[in-house]
């Protein structure tokens, strides 16, 4: 992999900003500075700074009871950069407080539901190792429709833990059946190309470990490219990744993902948005390669 584990070291910065919001909450009763605090975070991860402010104020709420009017108010003011990050921070909050997924709220859209999904999958892989990847117990709640939305977190937890060393990143996905592969690997994709630290030998690496699964691997990237461009946190990483894997810029992937959102708003909103990526990566794929 990357040189002196420069992944490694990308992850490692992650989990600090994370911590350092979560220390402002422990420390701080008055949160009338918390956007301040949060706008400090250096740009390449700021999103993560409100994934975390996210997963507490959620916290919060829920262990007053089921509403969520706190986190909602942070969510309208803060989703326009953010959102991908917020709605997987309720889901860190869902899955730590043990609720049943049939308590997302309603108000929140399907788009947005699938990350909460995500987010509660990505909990579980990185905290409930044993249950979520040893065992692979689908949580009660999660249906068909709902399960693709939670592996895509599952993956991105997979990358973490094996912070992108090929051999026990295949190791971890083996034990899954075949039919989860598919989104396992596209949260593989969002991982590998917004966490960067990897060189292009290793982006090769993870692209012919996927396999039958490319696919699904660009999708997760496309999506990643998305959040840093809504976020104006594009790096040099996310770009290389869609160069490489995707074959066009880290803005035509963004705009690719923009495009392909369905009109529909019913429950597989998310599985539908995910075949619209699908569709047209194939078909720029088709173009490229003529």
């Amino acid at each position: 992999m990357a040189d002196e584990n420069q992944i490694g070291k990308q992850i490692l910065k992650i989990r600090t900003i994370f911590q350092n919001v979560q220390d402002f909450f422990a420390n701080n009763s008055d949160r009338s500075h918390l956007i301040d605090h949060l706008e400090s975070s250096e740009n390449e991860f700021r999103s993560v700074a409100y994934e975390a402010a996210s997963m507490e104020l959620a916290i919060a709420d829920l262990s007053g009871g089921t509403e969520l009017k706190n986190w909602q108010l942070f969510a309208q003011k803060n989703s326009v950069k953010h959102s991908a990050q917020i709605h997987a921070g309720l889901g860190w909050a869902l899955a730590q407080q043990n609720k049943p997924l049939f308590e997302i709220p309603e108000k929140i859209i399907p788009l947005e539901r699938g990350r909460v999904l995500d987010g509660y999958g990505y909990y579980d892989g990185m905290f409930r190792q044993r249950q979520t990847i040893k065992n692979k117990k689908i949580p009660e709640g999660i249906d068909s429709v709902s399960l693709h939305a939670y592996d895509q977190g599952v993956g991105r937890s997979l990358w973490y833990i094996s912070q992108g060393e090929t051999d026990k990143l295949k190791s971890m996905i083996t034990v899954f059946p075949a039919t989860r592969h598919p989104a396992l690997w596209r949260g593989i994709g969002v991982a590998t190309a917004y966490v960067g630290g990897f060189n292009e030998t290793d982006l090769n690496s993870v692209f012919s470990l996927a396999s039958d699964n490319q696919v699904s691997l660009m999708i997760g990237i496309c999506l990643a490219a998305r959040a840093r461009s809504k976020a104006g946190a594009m790096t040099h990483d996310t770009e290389m990744a869609c160069n490489i894997c995707c074959k066009m810029s880290a803005t035509k992937a963004a705009e690719l993902t923009i495009k392909a959102e369905p009109d529909t708003h019913d429950a597989n909103a998310y599985a539908g948005w995910m075949l619209n990526v699908e569709k047209a990566l194939r078909i720029e794929l088709i173009e490229t390669n003529q």
